[in-house]
């Protein structure tokens, strides 16, 4: 007997609902359309049907637990500027790209409003997150950047946003910037980037054509520094600033007189050799801040190998050198908040995405923050250099940092004219010094 027969029988047997004609007409219509349909119900079937059942009643779960989560009310506005007197301080050194603040500045503002010392204080990793990634600009690029700084430093009072109401911006380094900034020092001490001294000789060797020339001899001289500037394009030429992609590019030296200014090399088949009477004096200028800092010595007496010794032609090698405004004990270097302040142009810049299969050496090291002068000049002079000056250009280089920064609009190269403007801050402040050192070779 078939199950719509045994319902229909139960249900007639049981109710009295089923004297109308109407009603009884009903159930014969279904009994007959559910023998018609049980011979096509196979047990495939059914499981299909099971499943279609139970994912429906799963996407209402899901449906109605999204429901249940979304804000009976839209989030409420953030609070105007006029409500928040720390927001309002703050945008006396900072401004928004949008039209509203990021997040964590509201809640610091928020954390600033309920407090009695009328103080916004701003972790530093924040303010360095959002500058490098355009969220927030400075207001005034040079007085803002120097009013963060001023209340960073120890024992300052405020971050030079104090008016008459009394507001101060206090910038503090969190605990996260100094285990990053420490971190880098150490992998770049126990795990340096690949760096070959030979490969960054600028003295390419001397063509074969003029075996007769000794090395003192200024066609062979000049011959190697054209070689040198064919080679390798100069960054550094008459105390200009300028930066290019690579390590190479910063280690090359480059030459202080114009290429015009330079005989034909010897060998060469476009030119008659003619060596020069007499040679023009000439002069080599080289970043140190791209060494890196195990590599410093065996740097120097690879250089003073490949200088040649020119006699009719002295040529000098000007070093630029940038160090920290004071000497700091090792201890001082995770407690000092200056410290970190000078670290933030030499931390390594954030991977490309996708990341490339081979590692690539940063542009500049952490040679400025652990070296100083006197450590430098030591080992120029166990290198058998001599000494002819060592001058103190802070100046003229936030000088040039300020003009590089100014010059340079492009949208690309917004972290690069960030950072120029922040080293020529602590320059102008003393947290960082630059030098140039003129050296020439001894014997």
């Amino acid at each position: 007997m078939s199950l719509p027969t045994i319902l229909l029988r139960r249900t007639t047997a049981n109710g009295s609902h089923m004297g109308s004609p109407k009603s009884l007409k009903t159930l014969v219509d279904w009994h007959r359309a559910l023998e018609d349909i049980q011979p096509h119900l196979t047990p495939h079937r059914l499981l299909c049907l099971a499943l279609l059942a139970s994912a429906l009643a799963l996407a209402l779960v899901l449906g109605l637990g999204l429901l249940r989560q979304r804000p009976a009310h839209p989030p409420k506005a953030q609070p105007r500027l006029p409500d928040s007197r720390a927001l309002a301080a703050l945008q006396r050194l900072l401004v928004p790209t949008r039209s509203r603040w990021p997040e964590p500045y509201t809640a610091l503002a928020a954390r600033a409003d309920a407090d009695a010392s009328h103080t916004l204080y701003l972790p530093l990793a924040i303010l360095l997150r959002d500058l490098l990634a355009g969220a927030v600009e400075l207001r005034h690029p040079a007085r803002s950047l120097h009013a963060l700084l001023a209340g960073a430093e120890p024992g300052a009072g405020g971050g030079g946003s104090g008016d008459s109401d009394g507001w101060r911006v206090r910038v503090v380094v969190d605990v996260g910037l100094r285990c990053t900034v420490l971190a880098q020092l150490a992998r770049e001490r126990l795990f340096p980037a690949p760096f070959d001294v030979s490969r960054r000789s600028p003295f390419p060797a001397c063509p074969s054509a003029s075996p007769s020339a000794p090395l003192s001899d200024g066609a062979c001289v000049y011959a190697r520094l054209r070689g040198c500037m064919r080679a390798v394009r100069p960054v550094l030429t008459g105390g200009a600033f300028s930066r290019r992609r690579g390590a190479g590019a910063h280690l090359c030296f480059s030459l202080a007189a114009r290429e015009g200014d330079l005989p034909p090399s010897p060998g060469n088949d476009n030119d008659e050799p003619r060596p020069p009477s007499p040679p023009p004096r000439a002069s080599f200028a080289l970043d140190l801040d791209a060494v890196p800092p195990p590599e410093l010595e065996s740097l120097l007496h690879h250089l003073h190998a490949a200088l040649p010794t020119a006699a009719r032609a002295p040529l000098k090698l000007t070093l630029h050198l940038t160090t920290l405004g004071a000497h700091l004990s090792p201890l001082a270097l995770a407690l000092d908040p200056s410290f970190i302040l000078a670290a933030v142009p030499f931390l390594p810049p954030p991977p490309p995405k996708p990341a490339p299969a081979t590692r690539r050496e940063p542009a500049r090291t952490s040679l400025a923050l652990t070296a100083s002068l006197p450590h430098v000049l030591s080992h120029l002079h166990q290198a058998h250099f001599a000494l002819l000056s060592a001058t103190h250009v802070s100046d003229a280089r936030a000088f040039a940092l300020r003009r590089a920064h100014a010059a340079d609009r492009a949208p690309l190269d917004a972290r690069a004219r960030m950072l120029a403007a922040w080293e020529a801050a602590l320059l102008e402040r003393g947290i960082l010094r630059r030098w140039e050192i003129v050296v020439r070779k001894e014997g």
